[in-house]
């Protein structure tokens, strides 16, 4: 009935005239009918940018794919798909990265050689460990400065372990010298972290 169509009228087996009404043909859609559908469409997609971030979290809110906003714990609102969209991330949580060894288990570990061994100032060949802390700082540069910023972050502190370690000697990297070592390396790696922008907050080097 909202589109329009007439309820048919039967005609006896036997039945002569004319049907003069048009009863059983269909007419054009009706327009209220066609209203009806779009405003239900319209509302459903309307309603499908409501959305809720969690505490620990921002949302990375994006326009055609470009940076737009950062949405705090809440709900919230954006123009739905295709026009914005949300990536959370969490900003609460410490991530880990290792240098010369790999986690297998929560009480196992692996060594990793092509990491863990490095030429000091001396020209001896240490065995070095280190793991780094880390937090987001900044959603929106975690996101979008590097495509993939654990790995970018791993391949730094390498460079920068075996930087410190080559300008130390063998003995004093192995004794008195560790804590140094990890000291120098985190501020080696927050310099570079700092002028690339990469959101990403070093919390411990051990």
């Amino acid at each position: 009935g909202l589109f329009g169509k007439r309820g048919g009228g039967n005609r006896g087996f036997g039945g002569g005239g004319d049907d003069s009404s048009g009863g059983g043909r269909p007419k054009a859609p009706g327009l209220k009918g066609i209203g009806i559908i779009v405003g239900l469409l319209l509302t459903v997609w309307i309603l499908s940018g409501i959305y809720i971030i969690d505490e620990g979290t921002r949302g990375v809110v994006t326009r055609f794919g470009a940076y737009q906003s950062i949405a705090m714990p809440g709900p919230h609102w954006h123009l739905p798909y295709p026009i914005e969209s949300v990536q959370t991330v969490d900003v609460s949580s410490r991530r880990r990265i290792t240098i010369g060894y790999q986690a297998v288990s929560a009480q196992q570990t692996r060594p990793v050689l092509s990491e863990a061994l490095m030429l000091t100032e001396d020209e001896n060949i240490v065995n070095v460990q280190l793991a780094v802390q880390y937090q987001v700082s900044d959603a929106a540069q975690f996101i979008f400065e590097f495509v993939d910023p654990q790995q970018t972050l791993k391949e730094l502190t390498e460079s920068a372990l075996r930087e410190v370690v080559g300008k130390r000697r063998m003995e004093f990297v192995l004794t008195e010298g560790r804590a140094e070592v990890a000291q120098q390396t985190r501020d080696l790696i927050t310099s570079v972290l700092e002028e690339y922008d990469a959101g990403i907050e070093v919390v411990e080097v051990v």
